[in-house]
């Protein structure tokens, strides 16, 4: 697999990028062991709902249902198992929950979250992926339901203000072109999970001029997006760096894991589909991050935006169609 422009980052280590592929039709016991035999390491069953691997080659892995309602009633359901006395009701609340953790499965994906891995081992990433598709892993396009994403975490090179700007403004930038390449499903466009940037906060952002301090821009992102919902959701890296101002801003009840990545959530997960590979989908986020370290190309891009905006009648077909001789001039 491809290494992103920068390879290291600002402390001189290598970087790390984590996965999370949804899915359906493998167990969630099946794929924590298949994991285990893999790489190594101790399943542990949280229960029924979440499943982790400890100690592997790589790190932790951690397989759940991905629906923290129903992983709540898995929770309360082993509790109550667990106890030596059991009432009827008690024993009917099981037998609910036992039901509705079955029936979730039908539209509710599992999910695969791998630990971060080294940018220059991502080959095990790939033998994940061929193991799942073994198993019979089914993705986004098996049925119309299933609106299934792979979500990838790519460490940033740098914590500096100017460089997560950069990144921001060239994802803006290619947002459309990258809807286009990785052919996102209908079922997912449908979702909230990966709403656009509304306009007005692109055309604040899409801006030589625009140079903000850290607590402006953190301040920024939230004012236009005050939901996680975005297809690169900056939440997890802003609350790395800091989590104060963005747990007033985003409320202490909002589900943000501190990380310093960026968390890129548009790709379909299309395992089981013959013509499909994660490493597909990593190679066409590496656009954002080449036209990100490419200043020069960045601006020029932004230059041709801006003029596309001035237009009296500016459709997305036509900006696609730009980024496409953009991207083949420039090879980012």
């Amino acid at each position: 697999m491809k290494l992103p422009p920068k390879k290291m980052n600002d402390k001189g280590e290598i970087r790390k990028v984590g996965f999370e592929f949804e899915y359906s039709d493998v167990p969630l016991d099946e794929t924590a062991n298949m994991v285990q035999k893999m790489f190594g390491g101790e399943v542990e069953c949280e229960h029924a709902t979440v499943y982790e691997v400890h100690g592997t080659d790589l790190g932790d892995f951690k397989i759940e249902l991905d629906a923290l309602p129903i992983q709540k009633i898995s929770k309360k359901n082993k509790n109550i198992t667990s106890k030596s006395h059991v009432d009827k009701l008690e024993t009917f609340q099981v037998r609910i929950g036992e039901k509705i953790e079955e029936a979730s499965t039908f539209f509710t994906p599992f999910e695969i979250v791998t630990p971060p891995i080294n940018v220059d081992n991502m080959e095990a990433v790939l033998k994940l992926e061929n193991q799942l598709k073994k198993l019979g892993a089914q993705g986004t396009k098996s049925s119309f339901q299933y609106a299934f994403g792979l979500h990838i975490n790519p460490e940033v090179s740098s914590l500096k203000v100017e460089s997560i700007v950069k990144h921001m403004q060239a994802f803006l930038l290619l947002e459309e072109w990258l809807k286009k390449e990785h052919d996102i499903d209908l079922s997912r466009k449908l979702t909230n999970f990966i709403d656009p940037f509304p306009k007005e906060y692109l055309e604040l952002v899409l801006n030589e001029d625009y140079k903000p301090n850290m607590e402006t821009f953190i301040r920024d992102y939230h004012k236009f997006n005050p939901s996680r919902n975005r297809s690169l959701d900056l939440t997890p890296l802003l609350a790395f760096i800091d989590e104060a101002l963005v747990r007033e801003l985003y409320g202490e009840e909002e589900k943000i894991n501190t990380r310093p990545t960026y968390h890129y959530r548009l790709p379909n997960c299309e395992i089981g589909q013959k013509n499909w590979s994660v490493e597909q989908e990593w190679e066409t986020w590496l656009k954002v991050e080449n036209l990100a370290e490419n200043e020069d190309a960045l601006y020029v891009l932004m230059e041709k935006w801006q003029k596309h905006q001035d237009k009296l009648f500016s459709m997305n077909s036509t900006w696609v169609d730009t980024i496409q001789k953009f991207v083949d001039e420039y090879e980012i």
